[in-house]
């Protein structure tokens, strides 16, 4: 298996999905980070826990909004999207911007700005995949 680092982002990118071995596409996959294995899982290759979970609404204010975001799972993959839907984020995963959101919350005192560094669409896809399935990995039953 081949591990690259992406510079300024804390996920190594797997080329293999370990279960089924196959290739990561950008184009065509969807997968999930485990923070905990630190592994990239294709969805279809997880266990689904769809029924153990009930998203909570996208907040309204900015401080509920940015706990919102960094508390979500870490994806990546276009899923087939069209080229005209597709967003840097989703080809390389949202980690790179939860991380940078991890380190705003975690500054004393935390800086507003945050919200003007984000894709406008951002907020509102991580949402959207909320709501659809949460999974828990293979490996070590972390909910992803």
């Amino acid at each position: 298996m081949t591990y690259y680092s992406l510079p300024g982002h804390s996920q190594n990118v797997t080329t293999h999905c370990p279960p089924c071995q196959t290739v990561y596409s950008p184009d065509n996959d969807l997968q999930r980070y485990c923070p905990s294995c630190k592994r990239w899982w294709h969805t279809q290759c997880l266990q689904n826990i769809t029924s153990c979970w009930s998203p909570a609404p996208l907040p309204g204010n900015r401080s509920s909004l940015l706990e919102y975001l960094v508390a979500s799972p870490i994806v990546r993959g276009q899923n087939g999207k069209d080229e005209s839907e597709i967003h840097y984020w989703e080809i390389v995963g949202s980690g790179v911007y939860l991380t940078m959101l991890q380190t705003t919350q975690d500054e004393a005192p935390m800086s507003e700005e945050w919200v003007e560094r984000l894709d406008p669409s951002f907020a509102e896809e991580i949402h959207r995949q909320q709501e659809e399935v949460h999974f828990r990995c293979p490996e070590c039953l972390y909910q992803v």
